[in-house]
């Protein structure tokens, strides 16, 4: 949800927002009992219904509400009010030291004191069994005054006593940016069970960046910063800043050691370690020196911090002669994993995988670039060639289960799906504490038509991993399955903010508004979208659906052919056929249509799009027919598995109906009248229906919903099957009010 200035959540005001993140979205708040600032944390309201992730706010409320220390952010309240959860914390002045660093690296003196405050924070988290397991400094806030806090304990468990502990191994094999992996320790890459020495591994790397301007593991792709973490021994601090003297020098070295043994073991030890330390480089003051006080205006803590974890929505859009209706057509559901506008299969390291672990992170790279196909093939051999050398390799498991799904995407095949379904079982049985395992199964069991099954399994791999993105975009998958537009568009804002640079979330952002029939928001959402992948031909297919929808013809064909270049692939040429189709250009539409049925012969839409071209030229009636009998048993399997889905429900009537069985086709949609929820593209298709069937009166009760439900006008307008609907004058009296409506809502809007 979002709060406007002035809301209330029992006493506590909203005064302005300051962040939003995985786990929700922060605002500046007043607490009117005491009159003080305080800082707001609401749980997202497309998670908000779900008992899975109010467990999860619960309990990290339950986490933070243990760490009291003054360097560590504090909570004060927790509430829920109509449904919404939230969190009363700490309002913190300052700056994180990520902003901080953008500037460049500390003095020694500076980079001591904050490692010191934040050693210390730790080192109270610790005692009470607590890992943080997020440290970085987009998590770090620096006060004015000088003083360090620690902020999110969102990812943090109790190491010592909760049974089943999680790793976030999974984070970082699932593509997260490189700025968020290169705090990660060698054992949260590789999947294992993560203690508080974890802590001291990213602490130690924060601080060699502090000192020296740099990270100690840099590379241009996740995979090369995974295997230089893993592998590769970092360069000494003092060759980027001479001052650095040989007891830090030797005290970053031990904290980035790569077994945990030979790191310091525990945060006090390093506490006392830094203080050593400091006060030898103050010793002419006698006292360790604090940063200097700042003057600064507040801004967004951890939530605003970018944190990337890659994902990806699988979504081609196929459309009837309307990627309206018949329109947008979504041909598969979305089983994310890896983002990136990078080369396809670019890992940024030159060194040929020798390991399961580095097998299985190029399997990820290439599942990045999943709109290129034969990344997929590429994902799968690597994430095979990582089991040869590993059977027991859970995270490669869960991989090759993702792209097995992807494989049968693009070839559609049952023995795709069973080796799909086996891997992610497999990843599973071996290790039940990655997320990502837990992930892959959720979406295998979506894809298999089981979606509360599927959902059980996004959601405790959310449970164990509350940023893994793939998750967040199964759950928006679940929604779009079961109907929930709403829903499903509030996990896909929430994934964006997870991953601001990835374009994936913003994707599937756009596909649950073009649903909703809010077309300038979706075409927005995947103008986003190719800005951050300009080369993404399934991104450049959507948005040449949504240009045709919205009356931008000639953009629809540049992109539309910038599309064609890059893969002539099924949807291409369904949607260049939809665009000829709409400009009346019937047989140059059949020519599209009859190359995308070629192309995929397996999707009902493809056989549908090109009954309605048939439709229209001269001497095509018995070739359409033969069309939309291709296209109705296809329809009717997905019925099978979908038995509630007003949009396939309104695609059967409608195709009975041009077929020309018209008693089956009414009664398909008396069916569908008893559905409780509607689409908008479900109302416009009860029309052509109604008005093939002669039924004008129904047809006009059902232009009225269509308008009313937001559906495209445009296709209204130029839908060559209600030619002489609009030569009824109770057509033209809906039309004025329709348009009468939306003029006053527009005025509305702009005062």
């Amino acid at each position: 949800m979002q709060l406007t200035a002035g809301a209330r959540l029992g006493p506590y005001e909203i005064q302005s927002a300051i962040g939003a993140g995985g786990m929700g979205e922060v605002y500046r708040a007043l607490d009117t009992r005491l009159d003080r600032q305080v800082a707001l944390k609401i749980l997202p309201g497309g998670a908000a219904a779900d008992p899975a992730f109010r467990e999860r706010f619960h309990r990290e409320a339950r986490t933070i509400s243990s760490l009291s220390h003054p360097n560590i952010c504090a909570l004060f309240d927790i509430g829920d009010q109509d449904g919404t959860a939230f969190l009363v914390m700490e309002y913190l002045a300052g700056e994180t030291l990520a902003a901080r660093l953008a500037r460049g690296p500390m003095s020694i003196d500076e980079a001591l004191s904050c490692a010191i405050q934040m050693a210390d924070g730790l080192s109270r988290a610790h005692a009470l069994g607590i890992v943080h397991r997020d440290l970085k400094p987009g998590n770090v806030m620096l006060l004015d005054g000088g003083v360090v806090k620690l902020l999110d304990f969102g990812l943090a468990k109790r190491f010592a006593s909760e049974p089943g502990d999680a790793t976030i191994g999974a984070l970082s094999e699932s593509g997260v940016m490189i700025g968020t992996v290169a705090y990660m320790s060698p054992e949260q890459v590789l999947g294992e069970m993560v203690d508080h020495r974890s802590d001291i591994f990213s602490l130690g790397v924060v601080l060699y960046e502090m000192v020296a301007g740099i990270r100690p593991f840099e590379g241009s792709s996740t995979y090369s910063v995974l295997h230089k973490i893993t592998s590769a021994e970092p360069v000494g601090a003092e060759t980027y800043q001479p001052a650095t003297t040989p007891a830090l020098s030797g005290l970053l070295r031990a904290m980035l050691a790569k077994s945990r043994e030979n790191r310091p073991q525990s945060a006090r030890d390093v506490v006392r370690e830094l203080k050593a330390i400091a006060g030898m480089s103050a010793a002419s003051s006698g006292e360790i020196v604090r940063p200097k006080p700042r003057r600064r205006a507040a801004v967004p803590w951890r939530w605003a911090a970018v944190l990337s974890i890659a994902a990806v929505a699988s979504l081609v859009f196929g459309t009837s002669p309307a990627w309206r209706a018949r329109a947008l057509k979504l041909i598969a559901p979305v089983y994310p994993r890896g983002a990136s506008s990078a080369t396809p299969g670019t890992t940024g390291s030159t060194a040929t995988p020798k390991t399961a672990f580095e097998w299985a992170s190029l399997g990820r790279e290439y599942l990045k670039r999943f709109d290129r196909k034969e990344n997929v093939d590429r994902a799968i051999d690597a994430f095979q060639r990582a089991i040869a050398i590993d059977g027991n390799h859970a995270f490669a498991h869960a991989g090759l289960a993702e792209a097995f799904l992807r494989k049968d995407s693009y070839t559609p095949d049952a023995q795709w799906r069973r080796q799909a379904t086996e891997s992610a079982r497999r990843s599973v049985a071996l290790n039940p504490d990655l997320a990502a395992g837990h992930a892959a199964l959720g979406l295998v069991l979506l894809r298999l038509k089981q979606p509360e099954e599927g959902r059980a399994s996004i959601a405790k791999a959310l449970d164990l991993d509350p940023r893994l993105l793939q998750a967040h975009m199964g759950m928006g998958e679940y929604y779009i399955g079961k109907g929930e537009l709403k829903e499903a568009e509030a996990v896909y804002r929430q994934a964006a903010q997870i991953a601001p640079e990835e374009w994936h979330p913003v994707q599937q952002l756009g596909r649950s508004l073009f649903l909703q029939a809010r077309y300038d928001e979706a075409t927005r959402a995947w103008e986003q979208a190719q800005k951050l992948s300009p080369d993404n031909g399934l991104v450049l297919r959507n948005l040449g659906a949504v240009y045709q929808t919205t009356e931008r013809d000639e953009e629809a064909a540049a992109v539309l052919q910038r599309a064609l270049e890059i893969e002539p692939a099924a949807t291409v040429y369904n949607n260049l056929g939809t665009l000829r189709f709409f400009q009346g250009r019937y047989s140059d539409a059949v020519a599209m249509f009859e190359k995308a049925v070629e192309l995929n012969p397996t999707f009902y839409q493809y056989w549908a799009n090109l009954g309605d071209g048939y439709r229209w030229v001269p001497g095509g009636a018995d070739k359409a027919r033969q069309a939309f009998t291709r296209a109705v048993p296809l329809v009717e399997e997905q019925l099978k598995s979908s038995p509630s889905d007003p949009d396939h429900q309104t695609r059967l009537a409608l195709y009975l109906a041009k077929q020309g069985d018209r008693a089956r086709a009414g009664k398909e949609l008396s069916r569908w009248e008893t559905f409780p929820k509607k689409s908008p593209a479900s109302h416009f298709r009860a029309l052509l229906t109604h008005e093939i069937l002669g039924e004008r009166t129904a047809a006009l009760a059902s232009l009225e919903a269509a308008l009313t439900a937001g559906y495209a006008f445009k296709e209204i307008r130029d839908e060559p099957e209600l030619a002489k609907l609009r030569s009824d004058a109770r057509y033209h009296r809906i039309v004025a009010d329709y348009e009468s409506r939306r003029a006053t809502t527009t005025k509305a809007k702009e005062r």
